[in-house]
């Protein structure tokens, strides 16, 4: 059992990152990654999937925004840690690539979306 607080201190801080930096600052998928692999620790996988999707979702975005071929090396233990939790919670490789792609189609979007207001 985990001593109390853990779980919402961390989500405080993914806020707390988020409303100082903005929603999609790198430094808010470090915090997302940190309250997904907390989560995972509980063994509450199917929790951390979706906090650990939008980590990679801010990484994409960042990535992409900076019209880089691929995530800087930094962001490679949230990438790999998020094909792992798939993994575990069953997911073949197939919809694992899947979900990849589709979370780079959705930052492209959000990126192209940001890009029309200038």
């Amino acid at each position: 059992m985990a001593p109390p607080g853990i779980e919402q201190s961390l989500r405080t801080a993914v806020e707390e990152e988020k409303r100082c930096s903005g929603e999609n600052h790198i430094a808010v998928a470090h915090r997302l990654n940190d309250l997904a692999k907390y989560l995972a620790s509980q063994k509450r996988f199917s929790d951390a999937e979706p906090v650990m999707a939008q980590a990679v979702s801010v990484i994409a975005y960042n990535t992409l925004k900076a019209g880089l071929p691929k995530p800087p090396e930094e962001a490679a233990p949230i990438i790999e840690g998020y094909e792992i939790l798939l993994k575990v919670l069953g997911v073949d490789r197939d919809q694992r690539m899947a979900r990849l792609q589709a979370t780079m189609d959705r930052a492209l979007a959000k990126v192209n979306a940001g890009r029309g207001a200038w």
